[in-house]
C-alpha cells in the first residue's frame, strides 16, 4: 500500500515510487544484462554516487553483482521507467556501510532509470546464438552435464505458435532423440535443478537448421524459443573421478551407443559418443594399469570418428582422426585407407597414391587399395587434362584481346582523351 510520499513497499526493507512510467508490460529477467542511469543519495540528501555524468551502468540482474535492494527493485521495472528505490540497510550495505561514502547502517535512496536490457548470453563464445531469460531460479551448483539423464517439461514456440509441448526424459548430448535442437544440449547444462527459463535459439548450429522436422511446420533456419522447467536429473561422475576400470566400462558403453547411432545414420550423435571415449581414455591412468583394452577402444573410436566425418564430408577432420589412430597403430589399414580416400577428395593425388601403396606393402593382396591407386592415377590424368584445357582457353582469350587493345589504344591517343574505353575494360 502506498504511503503519503507515494512509495509502495515491495518487501521488508524496500520501497519504490514511480517517477516516470515505462513502456509495455515486460520486465527484465534474472540474468539479464540491464543498463541503467542512477543517482544515489543519503538520508540528508547528499549525493554519494551518480552515473548521469558517465556512461550508463550495467550489471547482470539477480546474480548478486549489486546490493540486494537493486536486484529486487530493478526486476519490477519496465523499459524507460524511472523510479526511486528507498533501501534499508539490510538490503543495502548493512551495518558496516561502505566507507567513506556510505556510513554504517545507512538508509539509501536511488533514482533509477531503466534504459534497456538484453537476455543472458549463454552460447559458445557469447555469440548471441543461445540466450536465456530465467523465470525461476533453481538450486545453485546443481547442473546436469553431458551424459546426464534429465526430466523436464518443455514448450517450443516460433512467432507465437507452440509447436512442442511435452514432458520429456533424455540424455544431455542427445536432445535430438527427443525432437529438440542441438542448442538445448548446450543450454540445459547451464540450468539448475528446479529452474524455469526461456531459451532463445538462432543460427543453423543451434536451431533445427535448414531441414526442421516436418511435423513442426517450421521454415528453414527458423529462430525458436523453448520454455524449460528442469525437474530432475541424474548426475554423471566426472571422468577424472572414475577409477581405471570405471573409465573402461564407461568407454565401452559409449562405443556401443556410438555404433548404434552410426548404423542409424545419426552421425553427429555418434561422434559425440566417440569423443566421449577420447575424453575418458586419452590420458593414461595409473602406471600399472593394463593398456590393451584402453588402446583398442581408442583406436576403434578414432576409426569410427573418421568414418562419421567422412560421411559428413568433413575431410580435414577425417584426416585428423586417422592420424590419431595411426599414432597409436602406424600400420592400421583402415586408418590408412580412410586417410587415403580423404586425400583423394582433396585432389592430393601423390600423397593418396603413397598411402594406398603403403597399404599394399602391409597387405599385398589388398584389392581395394590397388583399385584406389588406379583411380588416383586416372583422376590425376583427368585433372591435368582439365587444367591444360583451362589454360589453353585463357591464352586464347588473351591473344584475341591483344589486337583489340592495340587498336583501342591508338584511337584513344588520336581522338579520345578518356583514360579507358569499355572495350579496354572488358579485355
Amino acid at each position: 500500500m502506498a504511503d503519503a510520499e507515494g512509495f509502495v513497499q515491495l518487501c521488508e526493507g524496500l520501497q519504490k515510487k514511480i517517477i516516470e512510467e515505462g513502456q509495455g508490460t515486460a520486465s527484465p529477467f534474472i540474468g539479464s544484462t540491464v543498463h541503467v542511469h542512477y543517482t544515489g543519495r543519503l538520508e540528508n540528501g547528499d549525493v554519494f554516487d551518480s552515473s548521469r555524468t558517465k556512461d550508463p551502468f550495467q550489471f547482470n540482474l539477480g546474480r548478486e553483482q549489486v546490493i540486494k535492494g537493486w536486484d529486487i527493485g530493478v526486476a519490477t521495472m519496465k523499459k524507460g521507467e524511472r523510479c526511486e528505490l528507498l533501501i534499508a540497510p539490510e538490503l543495502g550495505y548493512g551495518p558496516s556501510g561502505n566507507p567513506p561514502k556510505i556510513p554504517p547502517g545507512a538508509i539509501l535512496t536511488f533514482d533509477v532509470e531503466l534504459l534497456r536490457w538484453e537476455s543472458e548470453d549463454i552460447g559458445p563464445g557469447k555469440d548471441g546464438s543461445i540466450l536465456r531469460d530465467t523465470l525461476v531460479k533453481g538450486v545453485e551448483l546443481e547442473n546436469p552435464s553431458e551424459g546426464s539423464q534429465v526430466q523436464a517439461h518443455i514448450v517450443g514456440e516460433h512467432e507465437g505458435r507452440h509447436f512442442y509441448d511435452r514432458d520429456v526424459i533424455f540424455i544431455v548430448g542427445e536432445a535430438s532423440e527427443a525432437g529438440l535442437p542441438d542448442g538445448l544440449d548446450t543450454a540445459i547444462q547451464r540450468m539448475c535443478r528446479g529452474e524455469k527459463s526461456i531459451i532463445h535459439l538462432k543460427g543453423t548450429r543451434q536451431t533445427y537448421g535448414a531441414s526442421p522436422p516436418i511435423e513442426y511446420q517450421l521454415p528453414p533456419n527458423a529462430p525458436v524459443s523453448f520454455t524449460i522447467f528442469l525437474k530432475e536429473y541424474k548426475k554423471v561422475t566426472a571422468h577424472w573421478q572414475l577409477s581405471d576400470d570405471e573409465k573402461i566400462k564407461a568407454a565401452e558403453e559409449a562405443k556401443e551407443r556410438g555404433n548404434d547411432f552410426l548404423k542409424q545414420g545419426k552421425l553427429k550423435l555418434a561422434l559425440k559418443k566417440y569423443q566421449r571415449i577420447e575424453e575418458l581414455l586419452e590420458h593414461r591412468y595409473s602406471k600399472d594399469a593394463p593398456s590393451e583394452k584402453r588402446d583398442a577402444l581408442m583406436v576403434a573410436a578414432y576409426l569410427n570418428m573418421a568414418l562419421a566425418y567422412s560421411q559428413l564430408n568433413e575431410e580435414v577432420e577425417t584426416v585428423a582422426a586417422c592420424d590419431k589412430a595411426l599414432k597409436m597403430d602406424p600400420k592400421n589399414v583402415k586408418a590408412l585407407y580412410r586417410k587415403g580416400c580423404a586425400k583423394l577428395s582433396f585432389a592430393d593425388f601423390d600423397e593418396a597414391v603413397a598411402i594406398f601403396t603403403e597399404i599394399r606393402h602391409i597387405e599385398p593382396n589388398n584389392k581395394a587399395a590397388q583399385q584406389q591407386i588406379l583411380l588416383c592415377k586416372q583422376r590425376s590424368k583427368e585433372f591435368e587434362q582439365s587444367e591444360r584445357r583451362r589454360y589453353k582457353r585463357l591464352f586464347a582469350k588473351k591473344s584475341e584481346a591483344e589486337p583489340a587493345q592495340e587498336s583501342t589504344s591508338k584511337e584513344i591517343d588520336a581522338d579520345d582523351p578518356q583514360p579507358c574505353t569499355s572495350a579496354e575494360h572488358e579485355a
